[in-house]
């Protein structure tokens, strides 16, 4: 156990003494950890005013303060990103139906299950460490937005074949409505779980937030979409993730601003 990993287990609320508890083998190696645990579990000192200015200055703090619960700890929210998927998916395979699905081959349901599953986890990772000051930075969020912008249109390259067909922009427009639609639905409820974060850096938040609502949009899109097909695949549902991210990398970089 190292420091960084105190700072992390007090950042998801845990009890400093939960946290001595776990911690105690480090806690008797090191000099910085235990003061800071200790300097968190003393009162404040509390300077000398008179008897009748301290019930009015207790009032007027405690009139402006709002209980607020602790972010999720970083297992919990990836599980709960998930959910969001899944949720949002079962809603749309009850509303609509499966066409989409019911086209695909067991080779291509695993590799799309497959591709959702890892890049939900480490986006949703990664969100979890930027929200936290203190927090490590295993993978950098730019290597996860990247592979967020790249690996769908080249798995579905990989995945469909060439099928010439009309209507292709009109067609793909109502591909990318729908995925939009639902990627905005899964960005509000993911934002339910990380705007009690820090917000160090907006941008690198907001489009994370993106990336998991765009790829909620295109997994959404390959159960009822029916063109199985390179570029329409390509184009039009990588589409919703790559407006996603900017979106949401926008709207985090003026919240940041704005807080």
């Amino acid at each position: 156990m190292k420091c960084t990993d105190i700072d992390r287990m007090l950042s998801e609320g845990m009890s400093i003494s939960e946290v001595r508890r776990r911690a105690a083998p480090h806690l008797a190696e090191c000099d910085r950890c235990p003061r800071v645990l200790e300097l968190m579990d003393s009162p404040l000192p509390v300077p000398h005013v008179g008897a009748a200015v301290e019930p009015n200055i207790a009032n007027n703090i405690l009139q402006d303060l709002a209980p607020t619960r602790p972010l999720p700890s970083t297992l919990r929210l990836v599980l709960l990103v998930l959910a969001s998927l899944v949720g949002i998916c079962l809603l749309w395979l009850l509303v609509m139906g499966a066409p989409g699905y019911e086209m695909l081959s067991e080779g291509r349901r695993f590799a799309l299950f497959l591709y959702a599953v890892v890049l939900a986890s480490l986006s949703a990772y990664t969100l979890s460490r930027l929200l936290r000051p203190a927090a490590t930075m295993a993978i950098p969020p730019s290597y996860i937005l990247g592979a967020s912008l790249v690996a769908y249109p080249l798995l579905a390259s990989l995945l469909f074949p060439v099928v010439p067909h009309e209507d292709f922009v009109a067609e793909g427009l109502l591909c990318l409505l729908f995925g939009l639609i639902t990627s905005f639905l899964d960005c509000a409820i993911i934002w339910r779980f990380v705007h009690r974060g820090y917000m160090r850096n907006g941008f690198w938040i907001g489009s994370l937030v993106g990336a998991l609502g765009g790829l909620t949009g295109v997994v959404a899109l390959q159960f009822v979409c029916t063109q199985q097909e390179r570029f329409h695949t390509s184009l039009w549902h990588g589409l919703v993730v790559a407006i996603s991210v900017a979106g949401g990398g926008l709207v985090g970089w003026r919240l940041a601003r704005r807080s």
